[in-house]
């Protein structure tokens, strides 16, 4: 089931006869798309662009190996894992024989060979994993490799025109909600304030369509950088010229990736399509950072850190007498995102005084003349440098293709006269040379090239029924000379807009693996556990504290079948109150090293949709062996606690217990119990059924006097500066079929609070104790959670100067609490929309594995105010709570237990548990979402009250009332004849000038007039205003939101 505690975290060379050698003994094999030996008959070549080499180190070094010329089978399967991909990218697609001595290129249009008289082998010839070594051969050791690679590079450009492909240029979205075609680093903005200040949304529209750029771009080509050898990237690797990390691209900017930096300062920075050198969202990549004069200050760290900061930056600011030049001035990506929306209006013109207005205003607590400041001086003069310089690279090498080169998307087809849609349907489509886009649903992903005449027949003759279907298609090749990869079609999904298809989309693009288990890994249980109805043998009893006889229950919502925590309670005085938080024991189950444990731990939590759960472990454990059903022996791990009045823990015990749940209360049960001052006025009728000798009344009881702890312990926990920022849930009354009927929103109540608190108390006491046993060698398990992001904080109190009600405090998370408290009794919209900002400045907490060597603050909990946390109380949903309780009950010294990772094995775990535990996150919510617009697809529209949340330059952002939901308004669907974005230090606002309906009809106005008069058309837009929304879904499954015309009406742009 969901932890009841998740909502408060915001959230070197070889001889030629040894290479002839292995040319002779694998001729019959290659290497298959899953890097799996293989025996093939009639050789063929595959992938032209990247060939493969498998490595691994589970020691947490390096995953790029050294290649020392010999061994070629040892280099193709010597890893236990074969997803561990370095791609050399060296053989060429193209039809070119090069001659050495003669210096020129023939073309060979009847074979695809690079034919070199390095080695007198044709490579085309040889098996592909021969070929890759062979490759590696030649470049590594051969004295003449960087002369070659130059001529091979000339070769191809000299036949780039002739033979590439047809190709698309795709809009890459820039500024927030914005698109702006971007294809080579040349063609990227210089990202000078000067240039800038003049993109508006205005000059962005005609950015778009402005067809003759986009044709010079067309015709511009670039290629793609080869990876580096591995000898190389070694080297890199020694000298710190190159790091790896896991490439994340932006969500709403496909021209900006970045990777963690290893020294903890700020994300490296990947601009573009070319330097990412192919690789895709979520890649392990080397990257090789470029020259330091591409690198990038980040004026909005040094802004939200200049109180810290200021007296070493003012010393140098002192001894540099350089005069300010704007148009040399370079900002990062998140600096250039708030300059670049604007001037002071979009129709002033841009001054030199005018952007430095800009640069004053938005960062209002730096001098002008920081920013004369350069990086070469900051670098040796600042030690901690890196912090707010952002160092820039290039992808040089892709060690892991974490990527799986398959998504989902649609196909773009081209716009056919309605006229000839039939002569359309008659006429199959048999011209080789065209070709099909396919465009990713996830803006992450590249547009893919798809040959038309691998499509389905039933496309190629009636395609244009396909426009609104879903399809997964799979890249097949990426040539270095095109800017987009090939691919084909594997699956139809269906028509946009059914909840099954955009589901089944959704966990394809986060990776998530709903696949059932394998027979393979359930057969290793199967004689120990061969059923639901498994008995506990009295051996494993007698080991273990007896809790059979307590009065035990679990308190879970109703359709909750993972039951894996339930408590207890006992007064031992009338000052020390015993309670017991009883974890079903999963390690007891699920063995270390087994198929079974490695599938729990590549999966790492359950995922919770709207209409389903995809489990971590198989339904005989989690909903059987495991789950403590009432009335049934179960194996626990328990966490006894004594505490005193005031909520101070005076005494913990841990330990392996057994027990027998007398019952399973649902939340609605629990908050009756809780209300109910007398048991004798409870209806036992209505509760459900209660075994052995326990009765309604010892449950009330023990309930009441549990609740009563559990507010002394929140209310404790909120003095020390506990941060609670709730969002609403929305929940969904499905009919049979799986489809929304209505929904509402999900109310918290006493009985959440209680047992949220039990197993907040319980985690907390548990992180203590295991930090005290293996912090000394660095093998603590905690969950960390850091502060506020300072940047967003800035922004946030920035936007409400002025305007809020009270002065709101955010020196620490308890003045912030209380300033929320003061606004709610207000003005709760206002309270509502800050909460909303706290979230979104809220970072990720993460698991991390801590030694006592670390800084106390680099694993503080902040949110909870808790110096050491961890996840103890949901090992049936989440890896993280198994790998704690392998680690307690080693710490505890039971034979049995076992926990061999080392620190640096465990820190890949927490690695895993975080990326999935976040895409978990993203499924549920992504999950609300596909049912909500289903909801509203099928009532056709939705009106709420909604709060403007940010302005931009040519859109802005609400807050939905009605769900807590953060949707985009873009200007160009409303029905405006213009619009202008002003900027005034920290405040944005949009004036609209609305267009006249004095003739206008529309469907809202069935056929009424409407009349306005102009002083009326004029409306302003900033945040905190309350304005008229409406929901609609377009036939692509897409939400659009529009605002009311002054009339009242809701006018869409028929544009």
């Amino acid at each position: 089931m969901p932890n009841h505690n998740d909502q408060i975290e915001c959230l070197t060379s070889s001889s030629s006869s040894s290479l002839m050698s292995d040319i002779h003994k694998n001729k019959n094999s290659t290497i298959n798309h899953k890097n799996r030996i293989k025996n093939t008959n009639g050789l063929k070549r595959g992938n032209s662009g990247d060939s493969s080499i498998i490595t691994n180190d589970n020691n947490g070094r390096s995953k790029i190996p050294v290649y020392n010329g010999n061994n070629h089978s040892d280099m193709a399967t010597n890893s236990r894992n074969c997803t561990n991909v370095l791609a050399i990218n060296n053989l060429f697609g193209w039809n070119i024989g090069y001659h050495h001595h003669h210096h020129h290129y023939q073309h060979h249009q009847q074979s695809q060979r690079l034919i070199t008289n390095l080695n007198n082998l044709r490579i085309m010839d040889l098996p592909e994993h021969v070929r890759i070594h062979q490759n590696l051969h030649n470049r590594l050791n051969h004295p003449q490799r960087h002369y070659c690679q130059q001529q091979q590079q000339q070769a191809v450009r000299y036949c780039q025109h002739k033979y590439r492909p047809k190709e698309f240029v795709r809009s890459l979205p820039s500024t927030p909600g914005s698109s702006t075609p971007k294809v080579t680093p040349e063609d990227e903005s210089t990202n000078s304030i000067m240039s800038s200040s003049t993109t508006t949304a205005a000059t962005t529209s005609t950015m778009m369509t402005n067809t003759s750029k986009n044709s010079s771009r067309k015709k511009r080509m670039t290629n793609f950088e080869e990876y580096l050898p591995l000898c190389e990237m070694q080297k890199g690797l020694q000298k710190g010229e190159i790091v790896e990390g896991i490439l994340r691209i932006n969500q709403r900017n496909y021209n900006d990736a970045y990777i963690s930096a290893p020294d903890e300062g700020l994300d490296i920075y990947i601009k573009g399509l070319i330097y990412r050198n192919k690789a895709l969202n979520g890649d392990l990549v080397a990257v090789k950072f470029l020259n330091e004069t591409e690198w990038k200050i980040s004026y909005t760290a040094i802004n939200a850190n200049w109180e810290e900061w200021k007296d070493d930056f003012t010393r140098l600011i002192e001894a540099n007498d350089d005069e300010i030049d704007l148009n040399k001035l370079k900002l990062n990506s998140k600096d250039m995102g708030l300059i670049s929306m604007g001037s002071k209006s979009t129709s002033s013109p841009v001054t030199i005084e005018t952007s430095k207005q800009l640069l004053m205003d938005e960062f209002e607590n730096l001098p002008l003349q920081i920013f004369t400041l350069k990086i070469s001086d900051l670098k040796k003069q600042i030690p901690y440098w890196s912090r707010f310089i952002q160092r820039t690279a290039k992808v040089v090498g892709i060690v892991k293709q974490n990527h799986p080169r398959m998504f989902a998307g649609s196909l773009k087809f081209e716009e056919n006269n309605e006229n000839n849609k039939n002569a359309n349907q008659k006429k199959k489509m048999e011209n080789d040379n065209k070709y099909v886009k396919f465009t990713s649903c996830d803006i992450r992903n590249p547009q893919i090239i798809i040959p038309m005449q691998t499509l389905p027949e039933i496309i190629q003759k009636d395609y244009w029924k396909y426009k609104n279907h879903l399809f997964l298609a799979e890249i097949t090749d990426w040539k270095s000379d095109s800017l987009y990869p090939l691919g084909k079609i594997i699956k139809n999904f269906g028509e946009m807009g059914d909840v099954d298809v955009e589901t089944e989309i959704m966990l394809i693009s986060l990776s998530i693996n709903k696949d059932d288990f394998p027979e393979e890994a359930l057969a290793e249980y199967q004689d120990k556990f061969p059923d639901k109805d498994w008995l506990i043998p009295e051996g494993e009893i007698n080991q273990r504290k007896d809790l059979r006889k307590e009065c035990i229950f679990t308190i879970d919502p109703e359709t909750a079948r993972d039951l894996d925590d339930a408590i207890s309670y006992r007064q031992l005085s009338d000052d020390r109150f015993e309670i017991g938080i009883h974890i079903a024991d999963v390690s007891y189950f699920i063995k270390e090293n087994t198929l079974l444990d490695r599938i729990a731990s590549d999966r790492a939590t359950s995922v919770y949709l709207v209409s389903k759960v995809i489990p971590m472990l198989p339904h005989i454990f989690c909903q059987d062996l495991c789950s403590l059903n009432p009335g049934h022996d179960k194996l626990t791990f328990s966490a006894i606690i004594t505490v005193n009045g005031d909520g101070e823990v005076v005494d913990r015990w841990f330990g392996r217990t057994v027990i027998n749940s007398c019952c399973k209360l649902t939340y609605e049960f629990a908050q009756k119990l809780i209300e109910c001052d007398d048991d004798s006025q409870l209806d036992q009728s209505i509760f459900p059924h209660i075994h052995d000798e326990w009765s309604l009344s010892d449950i009330w009881q023990r309930v009441r006097r549990l609740q009563t702890i559990a507010k002394t312990l929140r209310k404790k926990r909120q003095e020390n500066g506990s941060i609670r920022l709730d969002k609403t849930k929305v929940t969904f009354l499905l009919n049979e079929e799986g489809m929304p009927l209505a929904l509402s929103k999900y109310q918290l109540r006493e009985s959440n609070w209680l047992i949220e608190e039990l197993m907040l108390i319980a985690n907390k006491c548990v992180a203590e104790f295991l930090y005290d046993k293996f912090a000394p060698e660095g093998r603590a398990f905690l969950r960390w959670h850091p502060p506020l992001d300072k940047f967003l904080l800035r922004e946030f109190l920035k936007s409400i100067k002025g305007i809020c009600p009270i002065e709101f405090k955010s020196e620490c998370s308890r003045s912030m609490v209380e300033s929320l408290e003061k606004l709610a009794a207000i003005d709760s919209n206002f309270c509502r929309m800050s909460t909303m900002f706290l979230i979104k400045a809220m970072k990720l907490a993460m698991y991390i594995c801590v030694s006592d060597q670390d800084n106390p603050l680099s694993y503080r909990h902040f949110a909870l105010n808790f110096s050491k946390y961890t996840h103890f109380t949901s090992p049936i949903r989440r890896y993280a709570d198994i790998m704690v309780h392998r680690l307690l009950s080693m710490a505890l010294g039971y034979e049995s237990s076992i926990c061999s990772k080392t620190n640096e094995e465990l820190k890949k775990i927490a690695e895993n548990c975080n990326t999935k535990k976040y895409n978990a996150m993203l499924a549920s919510e992504k999950s609300t979402e596909i049912y909500l617009k289903a909801y509203i697809s099928k009532i056709g529209s939705l009106t709420s009250k909604a709060i403007v949340f940010q302005v931009y330059d040519h859109s802005f952002d609400v807050l939905t009332l009605t769900f807590d939901t953060i949707n985009r308004i873009y200007l160009d669907q409303l029905y405006i004849d213009d619009y202008e974005f002003i900027r005034d230090n920290s405040k944005r606002e949009l004036k609209l000038k609305w267009k006249s309906v004095e003739t206008q009809s529309t469907p809202d106005t069935d056929s009424e007039n409407l009349t306005d008069s102009s002083s009326n058309l004029i409306q302003t837009i900033e945040s905190f205003i309350v304005l008229d929304i409406e929901m609609v879904v377009t036939d692509k499954f897409e939400l659009k939101v529009i605002i009311a015309h002054p009339s009242g009406k809701f006018i869409y742009n028929s544009k």
